[in-house]
């Protein structure tokens, strides 16, 4: 072979092996990329799962607490109803009876209360400031603890769902301090800001 042949060959070679690390570089970036793919859908499928299994945990949470508030509505609601009608019908002479009366109306309008706070159709109805109010002055009724409740705004715009979440939340609160704090008081602050 004359040096010009093997120029050729060479300029040739250069050109083939060129080629192929290019092919080798453009395929590998390509599986790269379909990989990179993949992952990220798997960790959207993930993602949208928990949010579906938290979203589903709600649900049935809230399903439960709509099937008691009901119970305790329809059936013990009914009893004590009954129960004030005998009253009412007995002999007043015995002065416990009227007394009675009275304790049997306070805990009916307390059952009343609890069993609507306590059904999450309640907020189709009313706003999250409503609610709290309606929670608060339950707290009031059953002298408790004296409680307050006061926000920066009527309207809070806020999606059902959350509103339900903070609801629940602030509810949970106020069961654990009358349960476990020594407190007399209770001071509620609600106050939102938009974030930029």
């Amino acid at each position: 072979m004359d040096e010009k042949g093997i120029q050729s060959f060479f300029v040739v070679f250069s050109i083939i092996a060129f080629c192929l690390a290019l092919t080798v570089i453009l395929l590998f970036a390509i599986f790269q990329k379909r990989k990179n793919k993949l992952i990220r859908q798997q960790q959207e499928a993930e993602s949208r799962f928990k949010e579906e299994i938290i979203e589903t945990q709600m649900e049935i949470r809230e399903e439960t607490l709509r099937n008691i508030s009901w119970e305790l509505h329809d059936n013990i609601g009914q009893l004590l109803t009954l129960a004030k009608i005998q009253l009412n019908l007995a002999d007043e002479t015995c002065g416990n009876v009227a007394e009675a009366t009275h304790t049997i109306g306070e805990c009916l309008k307390e059952l009343r209360s609890l069993s609507k706070l306590i059904n999450p159709d309640t907020f189709s109805n009313v706003t999250l400031i409503e609610a709290l109010n309606m929670e608060v002055e339950r707290f009031k009724r059953m002298k408790y603890l004296e409680t307050s409740l006061s926000y920066n705004s009527e309207t809070f715009g806020l999606d059902t769902k959350v509103e339900i979440i903070i609801f629940r939340m602030l509810q949970e609160f106020f069961t654990n301090t009358i349960k476990h704090s020594k407190a007399s008081k209770l001071d509620v602050f609600l106050s939102i800001q938009k974030m930029n």
